[in-house]
């Protein structure tokens, strides 16, 4: 049986699909499985994508595999996360982030989108 995530793949092809046209709070998780930074904040990610389930999408994106999405928005390293409402970037966090800080930071992001 194959392991179940919180948070869903994504790729050149399913970015705009998945991201861009979303109407709510999407989190994309940019990561490369080579960083040592990027497993830290692994059971982060999870954690976000598992407490806000069904009040934002998280997605992850494997920058080495996936080029393209990553350089249109100038991302050269992970990990990096970028914040997306109704297809623009809101906000952006780089490198390591506390469970606590990214669920404050994602608190703020979406009350006012609940209003």
């Amino acid at each position: 049986m194959a392991e179940r995530t919180a948070w869903i793949i994504l790729d050149d092809d399913n970015f705009d699909t998945a991201v861009l046209e979303h109407t709510g709070l999407v989190m994309v998780a940019f990561w490369a499985d080579w960083r040592g930074a990027c497993h830290i904040m692994a059971p982060v990610v999870e954690h976000v994508a598992t407490a806000f389930a069904g009040r934002m999408q998280v997605g992850r994106l494997d920058i080495d595999r996936h080029p393209h999405v990553p350089s249109r928005y100038g991302i050269h390293t992970g990990p990096t996360l970028l914040f997306f409402a109704q297809g623009k970037v809101v906000d952006h966090i780089q490198g390591v982030i506390s469970t606590r800080d990214l669920t404050d930071k994602l608190h703020a992001l979406l009350d006012p989108l609940d209003t």
